[in-house]
């Protein structure tokens, strides 16, 4: 390998082919909050959103970034639109207490291809043909989020918030396996199997709590837990023998605990007066990449920290130190993160 810069994700190479990509996407919403009385308040919202998302390859320039529209292939479109909604409650039974509960629908659009070695399952599991000549091949992935929780505040020096939520997901795009079909040369041809069959939930809490014992300092701690899983995979009446391993196995590639703290001092006077200084410490649970084979990159622990100088509420002076003890770690199988490294910034409010 020549020049390698795995920290920054990339290395010399020449090009000879690009693969283009656009997308653009608008929305109408309508949204209110309503004051029923002193302990009731509501909340609703509607949006309508347009997705419309455009590919094509084009060969490059000197084998470089650039390229010319002549060489460019046609674009394959992907066009979709959705209606999603929100709806809110919140109770506070006294000043310090909020309870509050939600529920709301999402959709997220696949931007997938057309390829002639892929068999298409749609949501019910029946083989479909999608257009050769591109555009949308799976219907967007539709599902919802419900979500009750607390929070509670005392005399500016406390503040303690948790939440329990269920997210749920249904037309998930999965791979099912292999199968060999004729092409019309009359060859054995292996194609994959990729099915809108899966229905997916994730399940998890909040907690967060910032405490005050002096005006200069606050210290801010958090912890959440999720759990995503497969939970159902509909069968296909043509390729019944066909499921997803990964059905009701803990999902890999995101961390199912994670954790942080981190506390801001402000020196109120003397020489260093108004001079800031923030430790920050955040953890992440191991990340599987197989659960089979137990197969994940280890815990981490990373530590920050900053200082800031304001300087008559105008001009703020600014030092962050990322990976204050420049422990080494990977962002993925050969992708390293960042050692120690050092910002310095200066702002000025008008």
């Amino acid at each position: 390998m020549h020049n390698p810069h795995l920290v920054r994700d990339w290395w010399d190479y020449k090009y000879s082919e690009a693969s283009i990509r656009e997308w653009r996407t608008s929305g109408l919403y309508l949204h209110d909050v309503i004051g029923i009385n002193a302990k009731w308040k509501a909340m609703g919202s509607a949006r309508m959103d347009f997705y419309n998302y455009r590919t094509a390859t084009a060969a490059v320039k000197d084998g470089g970034q650039d390229y010319d529209d002549a060489d460019r292939s046609e674009w394959n479109k992907v066009k979709t639109s959705a209606f999603t909604g929100r709806a809110g409650l919140v109770f506070l039974p006294v000043e310090a207490i909020s309870l509050y509960a939600s529920f709301g629908s999402h959709f997220k659009p696949y931007n997938t291809m057309y390829n002639e070695r892929v068999i298409y399952l749609d949501k019910k599991g029946n083989r479909f043909d999608p257009s050769k000549d591109g555009g949308e091949v799976f219907k967007p992935e539709k599902g919802y989020q419900a979500e009750v929780g607390v929070r509670y505040t005392w005399a500016n020096r406390l503040d303690f918030s948790a939440s329990v939520y269920y997210i749920r997901k249904n037309n998930v795009v999965k791979s099912l396996g292999t199968e060999y079909e004729k092409d019309e040369n009359g060859v054995d041809v292996e194609k994959t199997i990729q099915g809108q069959v899966g229905i997916a939930d994730s399940r998890g809490f909040d907690l967060e709590l910032t405490v005050r014992p002096v005006s200069t300092l606050a210290i801010t701690g958090g912890l959440g837990w999720q759990d995503y899983r497969i939970r159902k995979i509909r069968k296909s009446d043509e390729y019944p023998e066909y499921t997803d391993p990964s059905k009701n196995i803990r999902a890999t590639g995101i961390p199912r605990t994670t954790f942080y703290i981190y506390g801001d001092y402000t020196i109120p006077k003397g020489v260093l007066k108004n001079l800031s200084i923030h430790l920050s410490g955040t953890f992440q649970d191991k990340i599987f990449t197989n659960v089979a084979t137990r197969t994940y990159y280890p815990a981490l622990f990373l530590v920050d920290g900053g200082l800031f100088y304001t300087i008559k509420k105008k001009v703020t002076l600014a030092l962050n130190v990322d990976n204050l003890f420049d422990k080494e770690y990977y962002k993925s199988t050969t992708v390293l993160g960042k050692p120690r490294n050092f910002t310095g910034t200066i702002s000025y409010r008008f």
